[in-house]
């Protein structure tokens, strides 16, 4: 079982991913924006049903790894690290402009969540990130694996949830103007990329304490 200081780095590391711009950041925006939050929170509803599904699968095929191979797994802990590494260089050094040109605003509740759905299943990043971000923070020393592997994909669940839930709300409430201003996305991607490279940096030392 992970430990509540592990729950709360990987909720923090995964809310900060959530402020990166991406095709389910600008569609939770659009609609909540112009259809109210609960039209955002349908296709939030979709997206977290899928990922419960790749985690799922995921925890099965991390915890095969680690059985089978402790330099695989130490691998991808390594590529773990690697890639927080990437991702923070990439928000410091590309800020992703966010639009909502070509969005169809109106769509019904019922198309909101599958496209959450579909969306999220074909996303090939998806896949990757589970399998290479859970194994930089499951700790063999602390029991089954596999429970771990659910509680970590739980957490991101939960920090998804919780971070578009949040867009949704100042969407409605804010038509999408703040979220959309480039000087304040600009604070939070730079207050993001520092802490996930904090926590690539406290990974990295860890790793090599062992």
């Amino acid at each position: 079982m992970i430990s509540f200081e592990t729950a709360l780095q990987f909720f923090i590391v995964n809310s900060s991913l959530c402020l990166i711009p991406c095709a389910e950041m600008i569609i939770v925006i659009t609609q909540s924006s112009t259809q109210g939050w609960k039209a955002g929170m349908t296709f939030v509803a979709g997206t977290c049903l899928a990922l419960t599904v790749q985690v799922m699968l995921m925890a099965f095929g991390v915890s095969a790894i680690i059985q089978t191979s402790e330099w695989i797994f130490n691998g991808l802990k390594i590529v773990g690290v690697c890639y927080l590494f990437f991702l923070a260089w990439q928000m410091f050094s590309r800020p992703i402009a966010l639009t909502t040109q070509g969005v169809q605003p109106f769509k019904s509740r019922a198309t909101l969540f599958r496209e959450g759905m579909v969306l999220n299943f074909s996303t090939p990043m998806t896949p990757l990130f589970l399998l290479f971000l859970i194994p930089s923070f499951i700790d063999t020393e602390r029991g089954n694996i596999m429970l771990q592997s659910f509680q970590l994909g739980g957490v991101i669940i939960l920090a998804i949830l919780s971070m578009y839930t949040a867009y949704c709300i100042a969407a409605d409430r804010a038509g999408a103007l703040i979220l959309q201003s480039e000087r304040f996305r600009g604070y939070l991607q730079r207050g993001a990329a520092s802490t996930i490279a904090g926590f690539a940096i406290y990974l990295a030392l860890a790793q090599q304490s062992l």
